[in-house]
């Protein structure tokens, strides 16, 4: 039998069918191609399992708004050094007087929040603010000899600002 011959049985759709199939297949194929290309070149978590992810920082620290009460908890705290998270109250937008210190704190992220207990209960409407120190090696906070924890991103000291709302809610656990 000839080709002609051969064709000449077949339907003419039939022929039709067998290049829409082979169009489609070679689509599919290109498509799964750039799939897998573009899985390939997208970045990979680097396996770093001691990180959240959101710190961008070896030195860093978020704390929500807080209840007025005598402690605050911070949600999360990093240190590129063992140090402290120090409180102060706001003096025209900047940190003012001194309320309170968290225990030695270890190099890391912490794993539940850290709770400090200010010097005065604090009141609705208020602004605080939190700062990072490094320990000096002593083991004891002391703002004169514990250098300010640096974020490593800016070189700036890491210090953030927080209200203190009647109705905050009580600040949930990070899992980290």
């Amino acid at each position: 039998m000839l080709r002609d011959e051969a064709s000449s049985y077949l339907p003419r759709n039939l022929c039709m069918g067998r290049k829409t199939l082979l169009i489609i297949l070679l689509a599919a194929a290109a498509i799964g191609a750039a799939a897998w290309y573009a899985q390939k070149s997208t970045p990979q978590p680097s396996g770093n399992r001691n990180s959240s992810g959101l710190i961008v920082s070896a030195n860093a620290m978020y704390v929500a708004d807080q209840g007025p009460g005598r402690v605050v908890s911070m949600g999360v705290v990093r240190l590129e050094q063992p140090g402290f998270v120090a409180m102060y109250e706001d003096a025209n937008a900047a940190p003012g007087e001194f309320l309170g210190v968290s225990a030695l704190l270890p190099a890391g992220e912490s794993k539940s929040p850290t709770r400090i207990t200010l010097s005065r209960v604090t009141t609705d409407g208020e602004v605080l603010y939190a700062a990072l120190y490094v320990d000096d090696g002593d083991g004891t906070f002391d703002e004169a000899t514990d250098a300010p924890a640096l974020d490593s991103t800016v070189q700036e000291p890491v210090m953030m600002s927080f209200s203190v709302a009647a109705d905050a809610t009580e600040p949930a656990a990070v899992n980290l």
